[in-house]
């Protein structure tokens, strides 16, 4: 016997049981088959899909300042549920158009500008080998990504070319006062040298000289007692070809003790030849940069006056304000930097 059973209202499936009899004591049990009910209106979904929706992108607007970039953005209109897809993509975009930079904001680089050179420096009459010196300035900074200046501030070069001068020395100087009037004494005179060698012929002889005086007895004679000579000296500086000893009496003779004139001071020549070049001092380091982009960086050096012959000394005293200033680093180099 089939029979037909309904399952609920929310389903379109009905269950058929048959009820199975006992034949000859050989069948028992129950049989259940499943079926679609017909006519019957279809459920509704568990989830009904709502994906996500973008709004529309606002206008582009600037982010000011002068990086020259502009941005837009857009929301979510609708979220989507648990069973719908969500939004994928940008919220925020930003790029670089014409009318994204202010005006105020356009570059527009200049390049460093030098002044031209000031005229050479007046030779000094009293030192026909000094030297002669010439600046210039910066006139404009570099701005704006530019070109920095580059090259010296400052240049210098003789008076005029260096011959060969040969060393003069002066007249001697008047004899001095005896030491004593009586018993033996010594008086002394000098000479100096005129002008310096500059790969000429160099002075040789005695400076000072010393004699006796004052021989009337005292006493029992007895001669003088002269010093050692001093360590040569010069062959650098203002000196470069010449060198200098002296001595001195210790003690002066007594009584008739005759004598005769004693050298107590002498110049020679220098054993080696001095530079006929100007020796340089090493670069100092190199300055910080002025600026991060488009900056310089500067370092100096000097002219070693203790190993320069003398045309190498550089007298400032009659430069005044800023151009003594500018001169005290007359080898100054510059380079860019903050690239």
């Amino acid at each position: 016997m089939w029979r037909w059973l309904l399952l609920g209202l929310s389903s379109a499936v009905a269950e058929e049981i048959t009820q199975v009899k006992l034949v000859s004591g050989e069948c028992r049990g129950r049989e259940e088959e499943t079926g679609v009910c017909e006519e019957l209106p279809s459920c509704k979904p568990l989830c009904e899909r709502q994906d996500c929706i973008f709004q529309p992108w606002s206008d582009w607007y600037s982010l000011r300042g002068c990086i020259g970039l502009c941005t837009r953005h857009r929301g979510i209109l609708h979220s989507n549920n648990e069973c719908g897809q969500p939004c994928m993509g940008a919220k925020i975009e930003t790029s670089a158009h014409a009318g994204c930079l202010s005006p105020h904001c356009i570059f527009h680089p200049r390049d460093c500008l030098w002044s031209e050179w000031s005229p050479w420096s007046a030779p000094q009459a009293s030192n026909v080998l000094g030297q002669m010196l010439r600046f210039r300035r910066v006139v404009e900074a570099a701005k704006d990504n530019g070109r920095p200046c580059l090259g010296y501030w400052n240049e210098t070069k003789p008076n005029a070319e260096p011959g060969e001068v040969d060393c003069v020395l002066e007249g001697w100087s008047e004899w001095t006062v005896c030491t004593v009037t009586c018993g033996g004494g010594t008086r002394s005179r000098h000479r100096r040298v005129e002008t310096h060698a500059l790969n000429g012929i160099a002075c040789e002889g005695p400076l000072r000289s010393t004699e006796p005086c004052g021989m009337g007895s005292c006493g029992e004679p007895s001669p003088p007692i002269i010093g050692e000579w001093t360590e040569w000296e010069g062959c650098s500086g203002e000196y470069p070809m010449q060198r200098f000893r002296a001595r001195k009496v210790v003690e002066p003779p007594k009584g008739d003790f005759p004598m005769e004139p004693m050298t107590m001071m002498e110049t020679s020549l220098c054993d080696k030849k001095p530079p006929t070049e100007c020796i340089m001092s090493t670069w100092t380091v190199w300055t910080p940069c002025t600026a991060t982009c488009g900056g310089q960086s500067a370092r100096n050096r000097d002219i070693d006056i203790e190993k320069s012959p003398l045309a190498c000394k550089l007298d400032l005293s009659k430069l005044e304000g800023e151009a003594q200033d500018e001169l005290r680093n007359y080898l100054k180099e510059v380079r860019p930097c903050g690239q």
